[in-house]
Formats: C-alpha cells, structure tokens, sequence
C-alpha cells in the first residue's frame, strides 16, 4: 500500500495476500484502500472483490495451490512492487 497514487511513492505497509481491505474509491488504476488504521493506495489489479471469490476452506488444495500460484505470478510480474 502506497502514499499516493503512483508506483514510485513511499510504500506505506505490505499487504498480506488475502487480506481484507476497505475500499474508498478509485484514482485510475489505483484503489484507496484502509488496512486497520492505515489509508492508502493499492494498484487495483491486485484487488478481489470478497463475492467474486470463494472462500478458501470450500476449494480443494489443488485449487487452493493454482489460486496461490497465480498470485504469486501477479507480484512476480510486479518486480516486487505491489501497490
């Protein structure tokens, strides 16, 4: 999560994949995002809306592996630098 709407602002906190993150609006491809106290920006492609999404406890663990897989695919392709 960043200060601001761009990839070369401060890094504000690391996100945990799968954390849960209040949404408070869009700036381009950039979402504001709560996370606990803290407000900040996030790229919005790394963003799942929570009923888009199954729960974890009801896949099985290959489509919890191939779910992991793809996310870990999008911050590789990233260069480390998640929203």
């Amino acid at each position: 999560m960043r200060t601001k709407a761009k990839s070369s602002a401060a890094l504000v906190e690391r996100i945990p994949i799968g954390a849960r993150v209040e949404v408070l609006g869009t700036v381009g491809s950039w979402t504001k995002v709560k996370f606990g106290s803290r407000i900040g920006y996030m790229m919005t492609r790394f963003l799942t809306a929570e009923q888009d999404q199954e729960p974890d406890e009801d896949l099985t663990l290959e489509e919890r592996v191939t779910r992991l897989e793809r996310r870990v695919a999008l911050l590789e392709a990233s260069d480390g630098a998640v929203g």
